[in-house]
């Protein structure tokens, strides 16, 4: 058991070691996704989304680029006496900024986007439709999973810190995994 363990770590080591290359003037583009259903016996709701960004490396390690988040949701819920049914479309253009962290294989970040989104409702209750652009704050954090020099996986976690859309109290916490490939040589 002893040799099992040894020879998995001795493994995990060589597979870490492995540089990304991320150094200055390289540039990584990538899609990012999400998708949830959920399902009861008087409501469905589906939630799905894709994010294109485009980084640049302004120093080793730090990049800056723009991200495009696009967001869908809808709601369907039906009992004896209330129906009732929800869409919303959000779209984002966002500045993003990431740190990364080491040279191996596995690179954690840190990162923040901001700008402002376009919100679309749909509801089929009379309802305020409130304002169609809003402000948007979000510190991420992640992982990059470098496959070769060329590929990699992200994962990758947002928060909603401001949101002025969904008001002060209502935040979220958006969890995405895609791919990436380094641009260039």
């Amino acid at each position: 058991m002893k040799k099992q363990i040894l020879s998995l770590c001795i493994l995990l080591i060589g597979a870490t070691a492995s540089y990304a290359q991320i150094e200055k003037g390289s540039t990584i583009g990538g899609m990012n996704g999400n998708f949830s259903f959920q399902s009861t016996h008087s409501a469905n709701s589906l939630n799905f989304g894709f994010n294109p960004y485009a980084l640049f490396f302004v120093k080793e390690n730090f990049a800056l680029g723009l991200s495009i988040e696009n967001n869908f949701t809808m709601f369907k819920t039906k009992t004896a006496s209330y129906n009732r049914e929800v869409r919303t479309f959000e779209l984002l253009i966002t500045p993003e900024m990431r740190k990364y962290f080491g040279t191996g294989k596995l690179m954690p970040f840190v990162g923040l986007s901001t700008g402002l989104y376009f919100y679309q409702f749909y509801h089929s209750d009379p309802h305020p439709e409130g304002n169609p652009y809003n402000f948007y704050l979000a510190p991420e954090a992640g992982l990059s999973w470098w496959l070769n020099d060329k590929v990699f996986i992200d994962l990758k976690a947002k928060y909603d810190l401001i949101n002025t859309n969904r008001g002060s109290g209502n935040h979220n916490i958006n969890v995405n995994i895609g791919i990436g490939f380094k641009l260039g040589k």
